[in-house]
C-alpha cells in the first residue's frame, strides 16, 4: 500500500513539471523558422527579412488595440530552450507584436512575458520615450 502511495505522490509532482515543458509555439510552425536568424539580424535591416518566420519573446511594455488590430510592443528577450522569455536585464531592442483583431490589453498587460510566433511584416516608426525608433513588425 505505501508503494501505490509514493506512485501517485510521484506523478502528482513529476506531471506538472511534464505539462510546463511544452514550448508555446507548435512544432509545425517552429519547422518553418530558419534557427541561424537572430532578433539582431533582423533589427538592423528588417527589411531584408520580411517574409521570414520567426519565434520571439520578452516582456510586454504597452498594448495598443487600433482598428481592426491590436500592437504589442515587446522587449526582446534570449528564449530558454523551452521557448520561454528569459528574466535577465539582457534585450537587443524592442519590436512589436500584430495581431488582427482585439486582444485584451488587461491580459496582455504591462510587465507579462510573451512568446509569440509570426512573419516579419514590416517596421513601424515610433519613438521610445523621445528617441525615434524603427519597430520591427511581426
Amino acid at each position: 500500500m505505501q508503494t501505490m502511495k509514493q506512485i501517485r505522490l510521484f506523478w502528482m509532482l513529476f506531471l506538472p513539471l511534464l505539462v510546463g515543458c511544452v514550448h508555446p509555439i507548435s512544432k509545425g510552425f517552429r519547422n518553418q523558422v530558419d534557427p541561424a536568424l537572430s532578433f539582431s539580424q533582423i533589427l538592423q535591416s528588417p527589411n531584408n527579412y520580411v517574409g521570414k518566420k520567426v519565434v520571439l519573446g520578452g516582456t510586454i511594455v504597452k498594448t495598443r488595440n487600433l482598428k481592426n488590430v491590436t500592437e504589442i510592443e515587446v522587449v526582446e528577450k534570449d528564449l530558454d530552450c523551452f521557448g520561454y522569455p528569459s528574466y535577465s536585464d539582457e534585450s537587443r531592442g524592442r519590436f512589436l507584436f500584430r495581431k488582427q483583431g482585439y486582444l485584451e490589453a488587461e491580459i496582455f498587460a504591462r510587465g507579462r512575458i510573451v512568446t509569440g510566433g509570426g512573419t516579419v511584416v514590416a517596421t513601424k516608426s515610433g519613438k521610445i520615450g523621445e528617441v525615434e525608433y524603427e519597430f520591427p513588425v511581426i
